[in-house]
């Protein structure tokens, strides 16, 4: 009888390896856990296994660790009850049971369940094929149950991704929940991003990396096989490699290592799958990298990545590809809500412009409408005033009156000018200027007006192109800026006033969507003062408001400028900090043609006369009473009349003929402009002064407005009717 074949270590593992299943995992050779309790008489049976078995320790301590990796408990239940104790705690660590016991101790073996019962004289082969055995098992129940719960993490992440409405937190999600449920210890997650007249590309938005801490910037990937993630966006199709530098001449894609080179890490395997709507529009790219046996849980050394990287399971792609869907349409959610929510606050925004676009549209109304009884009845009181100052001397006891009189009334036209300028209903006459031009002659004035605790400067820029506006108007603008800055700054400060040329498009300046123009010129009033917060800086333009003291203003100043800058096409603009200061800018269109050289003419030493007929038609019979007076005085003949058809009979039964007709622009049953026309065959030659207190859009409305149109607004004083009078009598008659 011949002795049997000594068994070795060498010859158990060739035996093993023949019979086993082909090794899944190709960059390792199969390693299977053998546990045991310290102090099993089992521990003596591990010395006779193959060297492919690996020894653990099983204790309290080590549970968690029999849970990461498949592996078998060896235990010894003949005699040792904390063997037999051992088994219930490994069925809970989901690991299989191989048991010793003795032929004649059968009912040890019926008071535990164990994956196979072997005798402790169980020749070494035997045992090494039933733990193989057991722990492929015990492999196979591990990935299923990993499985299972990846299904049920996806269907969580898919809930969490669908609630999560902010893009960037959302991203970060993504690529978080993608490395955990893929067990990935890097990915990067890239964006496809339009370009305006060229192809889309990918931008890099997010990366994590568990075993190594990389600061990174966005980049931009071309979409091509230039690299894995622009092969993917091109294709729509899922890559999954199992050694990134070790790939065939034939692959469809290549490896950019420039993240390895710059940080030293080592990409072995990687899966990539495309973000795909359900229309199949792929909006993003998935990067994983480096499967490793434990989720989170970063390589002992970026040496050791070589050694204990695992190839992604083919289960995985389908897995990153299913999260990879929910993430796109995650991500299309977030879009398609933020656009909502931007549209939103457009609406939003738009809705409350055009409800203070109404309210500012009603005082305008109602100032329009107080505008023409007031201004009449400030002429009436302006004119008294000056004719009574004219009849009496200065040491007259009434000529101290008639001057409060006539400084009030002043006060009150300005007011009212204020209104209308507010409501863009005041009358202009715009001339091509200077702004600098302007400024620089506003200059002393507006340095006397802060006073010498504000240091004022002026600044000269470049070359300044030209604006159409009124000048008076922009004086007026100018001024209620100066006066609102000086207010700022009651202990002293800084105001610097710069005009310079701006085109849509420039960083200096945000043009807001309201802007229509390609080019401005702006003037930018900046102060030092105390600022303002978003809530008074939200109210500024609205009429009759201030955070002045009671009876320091009357809270028009700022709202005549944004209606003045309004009614000239442009702009105003503000930015301020509590405690820092305030910067209005002022942006008017630009003019092409060149600034219009005014001569100045001297005035006259006294009011002019003349001997010519004039006929006055005014429905207001103060108003028509004080004109007649005046021109009297000034040596005309006068016609009068109160309303249009007395009119026309008094120019066909005058004995003289009459040279000009001065009217009422607004009157019952025909207006002054009508009235102008129907008179012509009676008196061919007549000329026309119009007057009015009616605002520009009225005027407008009756066709005062444009060439051959002379017009005195209310109020006026005796001395400028004088003037207008032989001004219109002087001009050159119109060709027919």
């Amino acid at each position: 009888m011949s002795k049997p074949t000594p068994t070795t270590h060498d010859s158990l593992d060739r035996t093993l390896l023949t019979t086993a299943e082909p090794i899944r995992d190709p960059l390792r050779r199969p390693c299977h856990s053998v546990w045991y309790r310290p102090g099993s008489r089992a521990v003596s049976h591990l010395d006779r296994l193959p060297k492919h078995f690996t020894r653990r320790c099983f204790s309290p301590r080590t549970l968690s660790l029999c849970q990461e990796e498949p592996g078998v408990l060896l235990v010894d239940l003949t005699g040792d009850p904390s063997d037999m104790a051992a088994v219930p705690a490994a069925h809970d660590a989901g690991l299989p049971v191989v048991a010793l016991v003795d032929d004649d101790a059968p009912h040890l073996a019926s008071g535990s369940r164990c994956h196979a019962y072997l005798s402790p004289s169980v020749a070494p082969l035997t045992l090494a094929t039933v733990l193989h055995e057991a722990c492929e098992w015990a492999r196979v129940d591990m990935e299923a149950r990993q499985m299972s719960k990846q299904l049920r993490d996806l269907n969580a992440i898919g809930i969490r991704l669908s609630a999560e409405r902010d893009s960037d937190t959302l991203l970060a999600l993504i690529l978080t929940k993608a490395r955990e449920i893929t067990r990935s210890d890097a990915g990067s997650l890239y964006v496809v991003e339009p370009q305006p007249g060229a192809s889309p590309h990918l931008r890099f938005k997010l990366a994590q990396n568990d075993t190594i801490r990389v600061a990174l910037s966005e980049a931009t990937l071309p979409i091509s096989a230039d690299s894995v993630a622009g092969y993917v966006a091109l294709s729509g199709e899922v890559q999954r490699i199992d050694d990134a530098y070790d790939r065939s001449p034939e692959a469809p894609c290549r490896m950019d290592a420039s993240f390895d080179v710059r940080t030293g890490y080592r990409t072995v395997t990687m899966l990539v799958v495309p973000m795909k709507t359900p229309a199949g529009k792929i909006i993003g790219v998935l990067e994983l990298l480096n499967c490793k046996q434990v989720a989170g849980r970063p390589f002992a050394s970026l040496e050791a990545i070589k050694y204990e990287v695992l190839p992604f399971p083919e289960r995985y792609q389908e897995l990153a590809a299913s999260l990879a869907s929910q993430a796109a349409v995650a991500l299309e959610n977030a879009r398609l809500y933020e656009e909502i929510e931007r549209s939103y606050r457009e609406l939003s925004g738009t809705q409350a412009e055009l409800a203070q676009s109404h309210k500012m549209e009603a005082i305008g109304r109602l100032a329009g409408g107080v505008a023409h009884d007031f201004n009449n009845l400030l002429t009436i009181i302006m004119g008294r005033a000056m004719i009574g100052l004219t009849q009496v001397s200065g040491g007259h006891p009434a000529h101290q009156a008639l001057e409060s009189i006539k400084a009030a009334a002043d006060r009150a036209a300005a007011l009212t000018r204020q209104l209308l300028a507010f409501s863009r209903k005041q009358t202009i006459q715009p001339r091509v200027v200077d702004l600098h031009g302007v400024l620089v002659g506003l200059g002393p004035m507006l340095e006397r007006l802060v006073g010498e605790d504000v240091e004022f400067k002026i600044v000269q820029g470049g070359p300044l192109w030209s604006v159409l506006a009124d000048p008076a108007q922009l004086e007026q603008v100018i001024f209620n800026l100066t006066v609102n800055a000086r207010d700022a700054m009651p202990d002293g400060g800084r105001l610097t006033l710069e005009a310079s040329n701006i085109l849509r498009g420039d960083p200096a300046v945000n043009l807001p969507s309201t802007a229509s123009g390609e080019a401005y010129v702006m003037l930018e009033v900046a102060d030092t003062g105390a600022g303002m917060d978003p809530e008074t800086q939200a109210r500024i333009f609205e009429p009759f408001f201030t955070t002045k003291e009671l009876n320091r203003g009357t809270g028009l100043g700022l709202s005549t400028v944004h209606g003045i800058v309004s009614q000239h096409g442009g702009l105003v603009l503000v930015d301020s900090i509590v405690g820092q200061g305030t910067t209005f800018r002022i942006l008017l269109p630009r003019a092409e043609a060149a600034p219009e050289i005014v001569v100045p003419v001297p005035a006259a030493p006294t009011a002019p006369r003349g001997t010519e007929a004039v006929l006055v038609v005014e429905d207001d019979e103060e108003v028509r009473t004080l004109v007649h007076e005046i021109l009297m005085a000034s040596g005309y003949a006068v016609l009068e009349s109160a309303d249009p058809a007395g009119a026309k009979e008094l120019c066909v039964t005058s004995t003289v003929p009459v040279s000009l007709l001065v009217t009422d622009v607004v009157m019952p049953g025909m207006s002054g402009p009508q009235l102008a026309e129907s008179i012509k065959g009676v008196c061919p030659g007549v000329k026309v002064l119009y007057l009015s207190g009616y605002t520009a859009d009225a005027l407008r409305r009756h066709g005062v407005e444009g060439p051959g149109s002379t017009l005195l607004t209310k109020p006026f004083l005796p001395e400028q009717l004088a003037r207008s009078v032989r001004e219109v009598l002087d001009s050159r008659p119109e060709r027919p």
